[in-house]
């Protein structure tokens, strides 16, 4: 159903309040692993709701279009950042999933041991509570929207090492299907720092289900990271339904760019009738990432958009795939994501996507 509204005045003779329709609203989880988590919670009015985790990166936890569920959660549940403890193997048993979190900033890819510095898996980042943190929903006059914005900043640092600040701003608006991500990361040390970061977005079952599939362009070149993961190459595009004991198959793919430089990318649903759209900047996420679990119970597929490929520290630098930024220097980063229903318009991007 579309918002109809010609003007503030309009909507404010329309409704008692504004969260009638669309809004931001902050909240707590008050039980289990989760409790005390602080969020905010986003409704634009078209039916997408998502939830933004303020003590986890500003990172996007659940959500619907519509009353169906987007994301794939973890089997433990959404985790509290204090109960987090940063040792071997503990990712697996306190990650969240979750409908995107932060993988970074010193470490995206496996653990692994650096000058002498662990680094757990997918970094620390995404376990960060942000800081100077808000929500707020305002209308604009000059256009006309009712805009929504977060943000928050996240630091990752060691003393006598590096300092990393990521200001990360939430965009989107009444009547929209889109949510964009706008990354700063700034270096605030005179000295250079090695980094990194991917965003881990995670598509689940109701969306996600068997006859799904991927879209990328047809000239994008695909490799595998590993003998399993090249024994289903074939199939690096298409869902299944679930499978007792599967392995989890990881894939790498570095699309081309469209004129203005971005890369696109869309997972489309026909049994849900959905679509979900990526569209991110080739520049500063040269490559994009895909994680495809077809096991029961680890029912996914992630698309990734990212600096690197994940492969840690050692070979990343080896491979050139490492980025560095100067001392005191910024670099931006993000990507865009749009839930769509119009099958016409799946249609139309799926087309334009493949014959970039």
């Amino acid at each position: 159903m579309d918002i109809m509204f010609q003007s503030y005045q309009d909507l404010l003779r329309k409704t008692g309040s504004f969260y009638q329709v669309g809004g931001v609203r902050r909240f707590a989880y008050t039980e289990g692993n989760a409790k005390t988590t602080n969020a905010f919670e986003v409704k634009t009015g078209t039916g997408l709701r998502f939830t933004v985790l303020e003590d986890r990166c500003m990172d996007l936890f659940e959500l619907e279009y519509k009353g169906v569920n987007i994301p794939f959660f973890y089997k433990n549940g959404l985790t509290n950042p204090a109960r987090v403890s940063f040792v071997p193997d503990e990712y697996l048993k306190q990650g969240s999933g979750g409908m995107f979190y932060t993988s970074g900033l010193i470490n995206s890819g496996p653990p692994n041991v650096d000058d002498g510095e662990y680094h757990s898996l997918h970094g620390r980042i995404h376990s960060t509570t942000a800081e100077e943190a808000y929500g707020i929903s305002n209308y604009n006059p000059e256009t006309g929207d009712f805009d929504i914005t977060l943000g928050g900043k996240m630091r990752e640092s060691c003393l006598f090492r590096h300092t990393l600040v990521l200001n990360r701003t939430i965009k989107t608006k009444l009547g929209s299907n889109t949510v964009q991500i706008d990354d700063v990361v700034e270096n605030r040390d005179a000295k250079p720092v090695e980094f990194s970061i991917l965003y881990h977005a995670n598509l689940g079952y109701p969306f996600l289900q068997e006859g799904a599939y991927l879209v990328l362009p047809q000239s994008t070149i695909t490799e595998a990271r590993d003998p399993i993961s090249q024994a289903a190459f074939n199939e690096w595009d298409k869902v299944t339904a679930p499978i007792d004991d599967a392995h989890e198959h990881l894939f790498y793919h570095t699309p081309p760019a469209d004129a203005d430089g971005y890369c696109h990318a869309m997972v489309v649903s026909p049994r849900s009738g959905l679509a979900v759209y990526y569209r991110y900047q080739k520049e500063s996420q040269p490559y994009m990432l895909e994680w495809k679990s077809m096991g029961s119970g680890d029912y996914t597929m992630a698309i990734m958009p990212s600096t690197g490929q994940i492969r840690g520290r050692h070979e990343e630098r080896e491979n050139g795939t490492m980025k560095k930024l100067e001392g005191f220097e910024c670099g931006r980063f993000g990507f865009e994501l749009t839930i769509l229903d119009d099958q016409d318009q799946i249609a139309r991007l799926e087309k334009m996507i493949r014959n970039l």
